[in-house]
């Protein structure tokens, strides 16, 4: 009988026998044939039906497990392909499909009443199975970040939250609530699961894991406290409620989305609270609820400015994303730094330490070379001060950067410190100086008799 080697095969026959076998079965193919692992590839009817299912299982507690398995396989064999070669034509736009659903799969994911995460089939360890994903989902967003579909998916996912708000916009509940009318009693109702699917989206996918899984320890409020040669921030930013976060900063397109969720304002006089429909870009209204647990937000930053440094130059939709959101955080870092000194028995060194972070943990992140532009938007955060807390923040600052920092300062950073012991009544700078009375006579000074009986003893020996 005449047999053949598997190198000599058609690639059609190949392709035949790979129809047969499931994602796992390929990727075992893929490692133990050298012929299979040399024709490795993927046809749009394959994506298609992946596109398909995660749709069907978007915003669903019952998935089997075997078709988990299935999808991690898929984006495995999806990242080995294209570590090599680049996606083009219809198979990039496909990607780019199975990306954006990736990411609404993860904002629908299915939560508790309280918008923590729910469980995959009711099991711990299925929920643990399903969160293998992520890892492989942002080595595939690296890989589309280098072929310049970010702006796409930004589109495609912006489409889809106007589409969603677009549903419901017109709905009984949400007239009460926008446009807001503080004329009328607060809206004491609930919103349906559809409503809340929308409104309440960044709270389950942003601002419960940042609450609940956020470090308290008075420790973690350093920016660079350590234990066993680790940062505190790192082991919270390390846990897998914060999969989701992570996925949906993976593209730097998406932190200027104006996303649209529930806020809070608060009237006095008489005290009532309103629910309103607030909106404001991803990235801000991630920092703005970081900046209240000390030196997490910086371990944000960090994930954030890896991002960044991962993205070829050419298809970085705006050279330095240090401008968009630095401002906002040195405004939300300092208002919770505020909001802390409000509560009787605080310290004044602890109103000082958050200043001293912002410069460590600023110069740590992003060097010296932008550092006049974060005093800047600091000194613009302090103008609306009394003059004596702007005084203390000004000789805070400068006494830190005095020892490491004040030659990359630019003269216009320099005056606008200057600037803020500026008295506005007066238009002379504050000097907290000992008067002395120059016109009255001198007095001589007088030591007292036990000082100069010791002084006797002393020279005595």
């Amino acid at each position: 009988m005449q047999t053949v080697t598997l190198c000599t095969l058609p690639q059609e026959i190949i392709f035949e026998i790979i129809s047969y076998l499931d994602f796992p079965d390929q990727e075992n193919l893929h490692y133990s044939c050298g012929a299979f692992f040399r024709t490795r590839t993927l046809r749009l009817p394959i994506l298609d039906q992946q596109i398909k299912w995660l749709r069907a299982t978007e915003n669903g507690r019952d998935i089997p497990v075997d078709e988990l398995h299935a999808h991690h396989a898929l984006l495995r064999i999806l990242n080995n392909i294209f570590t090599i070669e680049r996606p083009t034509g219809d198979i990039l736009d496909r990607l780019v499909s199975l990306f954006v659903q990736e990411l609404i799969s993860s904002w629908m994911f299915p939560r508790t009443s309280y918008y923590g995460e729910g469980r995959i089939n009711g099991s711990s360890r299925d929920t643990r199975i399903y969160h293998q994903r992520y890892s492989l989902l942002f080595r595939l967003a690296m890989l589309l970040r280098w072929n310049g579909v970010g702006p796409r998916i930004a589109a495609c996912i912006g489409d889809w939250l106007e589409s969603k708000w677009t549903e419901i916009e017109n709905d009984a509940e949400i007239r009460q609530v926008h446009p807001i009318d503080f004329t009328q009693p607060p809206f004491m109702g609930s919103f349906s699961p559809r409503q809340e699917m929308v409104l309440y989206g960044v709270h389950s996918i942003a601002l419960f894991p940042l609450i609940h899984l956020s470090p308290q320890s008075p420790a973690s409020e350093y920016v660079f406290s350590r234990v066993n040669l680790r940062s505190l921030n790192d082991e919270a930013w390390a846990d897998p409620g914060f999969d989701r976060l992570k996925l949906w900063l993976t593209i730097p397109e998406l932190w200027n989305l104006e996303i649209r969720h529930i806020g809070i304002k608060e009237l006095f006089q008489p005290f009532r609270p309103y629910r309103l429909v607030d909106s404001l870009p991803f990235l801000q209204l991630v920092l703005d609820k970081a900046s209240e647990f000390g030196g997490l937000p910086f371990r944000i930053l960090n994930f954030v400015r890896w991002i960044e440094m991962t993205t070829p130059p050419q298809y970085t939709a705006f050279p330095d994303s240090r401008y968009w959101y630095e401002e906002g955080f040195v405004r939300a870092r300092l208002f919770w730094n505020f909001k802390a000194f409000e509560f009787p028995g605080q310290y004044i060194h602890l109103l000082k330490k958050p200043f001293l972070d912002l410069i460590h943990g600023y110069m740590a992140l992003f060097g010296v070379e932008g550092l006049s532009d974060m005093i800047l938007n600091m000194v613009h955060m302090m103008k609306r001060r009394s003059l004596r807390m702007r005084v203390l923040v000004a000789r805070t600052v400068m006494s830190e950067l005095l020892v490491y920092g004040y030659q990359f300062l630019t003269t216009e950073a320099i005056d606008a410190i200057v600037e803020l012991t500026r008295d506005r009544e007066t238009g002379q700078l504050y000097a907290d100086r000992v008067r002395v009375d120059y016109t009255a006579e001198p007095r001589a000074h007088v030591i007292p008799e036990k000082e100069r009986q010791s002084s006797r003893r002393h020279q005595g020996r």
